[in-house]
This record gives structure tokens, sequence and C-alpha cells, in this order.
């Protein structure tokens, strides 16, 4: 049960602000932030001597947002397009991660140390701690995007006219920023750096092909990953050997694409 919950409210969090990048049009925000923490945890490792996830939670976290700040900058300086940079900083997280556990495999260090739980994702190796860690975390997130979805929702409208009704467009984004990496960081356990990206979109992505007021879409998806998450652990506790995160990834991208049928043919036979 612990599991279930663990792995629900982390989803549905991911999922929200999986929501408010795909309107904004940075859905690729995701695979620079989890990319990107990939070395942050080799560096907390290093630092700490532990993966303890608290520690790496605190490092990693502080590593990434670091580097936000730098992408941030480049993005206003550069005449390249926003995904070119992204693509810039995914390929520079996953290489620069991959070098710190070369070095350090080359000192014996990284065959002990448990590196590919969160290259990975290995929810088996969840403690009752790191459960209670991402719950917490994960409803602090959805109760802040729910108390101040109002403001959200002003801020993807218009952001011209969210700044002139006094509202501060930075603060907003650093907010976002922060719970968003927050999220990456500890979704690394669960679902790895490379299908992390997949617990932020597919669900909404979804979900959005049935609705488009947001009331009755993040119901849909509430539903969609409950279902999705209840179906992943019992597979992977049917059948030894197997993964919960990539049957999470493969469950939601099948449902996806009988979605993506079903609207198509309900389409072509409503209108011929």
């Amino acid at each position: 049960m612990m599991l279930f919950i663990t792995i629900f409210l982390l989803s549905f969090a991911l999922c929200c602000l999986g929501g408010v990048f795909y309107y904004e049009q940075k859905s690729l925000i995701t695979d620079v932030y989890s990319h990107v923490a990939f070395p942050g945890v080799v560096l907390a490792y290093v630092l700490f001597n532990s993966l303890d996830l608290y520690l790496v939670l605190f490092v990693t976290t502080t590593f990434v947002l670091l580097i936000d700040l730098i992408k941030n900058k480049l993005l206003r300086i550069t005449k390249f397009t926003t995904d070119s940079i992204f693509a810039f900083f995914i390929a520079f997280g996953f290489s620069l991660g991959t070098l710190l556990i070369n070095i350090l495999q080359n000192h014996g260090v990284s065959t002990k140390a448990g590196f590919s739980d969160f290259l990975f994702g290995n929810i088996s190796a969840l403690s009752s701690n790191d459960s209670v860690l991402i719950i917490s975390i994960s409803s602090f997130i959805l109760c802040l995007l729910y108390l101040y979805r109002r403001v959200i929702k002003n801020y993807l409208f218009d952001q011209i006219l969210f700044s002139q009704l006094g509202f501060n467009v930075y603060f907003t984004q650093r907010i976002l920023s922060v719970c968003t990496v927050v999220l990456c960081v500890l979704s690394l356990k669960v679902a790895g750096v490379v299908l992390t990206t997949g617990l932020f979109l597919i669900p909404f992505a979804t979900a959005n092909l049935f609705y488009n007021k947001i009331k009755h879409l993040f119901v849909f998806a509430l539903l969609l990953i409950s279902l999705v998450t209840f179906a992943s652990i019992f597979i992977s506790l049917n059948f030894s050997g197997l993964s919960t995160g990539p049957i999470l990834i493969v469950l939601y991208f099948v449902v996806y694409l009988l979605s993506e049928l079903f609207k198509f043919l309900r389409f072509k036979n409503i209108y011929g």
C-alpha cells in the first residue's frame, strides 16, 4: 500500500507540473532536469560517501538549480532555439554523469555505490524513509499547485498581463522550476534518468486528448494514474525481474496510443 501511495502521489504531482510546462511549450525541460540531475547524484556520493535520498535530494537539487541559472542566462544571449539549448544540456548532463562514474570506477567505487538505482530506477530499493520523503514532498507540491492554481492559470494565459496585475513572473518561474527539479530528483529512484520525462508528459497528454477543461482533464489523469500505478505494481510483483518504472511508462504509452486511435476512429465515423 505504501508503494502504491508513493508512486501515485509522485506521478500525479509530476503530471500536474508536466501540464504547466506543456502549456508553456517547454516539455523538454523535464528531460533537461533529469539528465543534469544525474551528475548531481554522483557529486552527492563524492561529497558524503552516501546515496541516502535526503542527501541526494539536497545536493542534486542545488546542483541542478545552478545549472538552470546558466541555462536561462544562455537562452537570453544565444541565437539558438530553446529546443537546441535544451538538447545541449541534456547531452552535457548525461555525459558529465557518465564521466564522473568512469573516474570513480577507476578507483573501484562505482560498483558498490548503487548509481544504477538512479540511472535506471529501482523501486524495490526504496526504503520506508524514502517513501515518506517522496509522499511528503509530493503532497506539499500538490497542495501548493492547488492553492495557487488561479495564479498559475493567469501566468500561463499571458505573462505580460500577469506582470501588469502585480505578480512577479521571474519569482513564479523560479518556484515552478524548484518544484519540478525536486520532483525530478525524487523520480530518479522510481523511473531513472531517461524515463522520468514519461511520467511528466504522457498521462497529461493522454488526458488532454479527451478534455480541454482543466478540472475534467486532471480528474481523468487522476483515474489514469491510479489504474496504471496499480497495474504496474501488480505486474512487477507477480513477474520476477520486471521493474515497475519501465512497466509504468510502457503502460502509459500503450494507453496513449489506444487513446489516439480511439479519437481518430471516432472522428472518422462522425465526419466520414
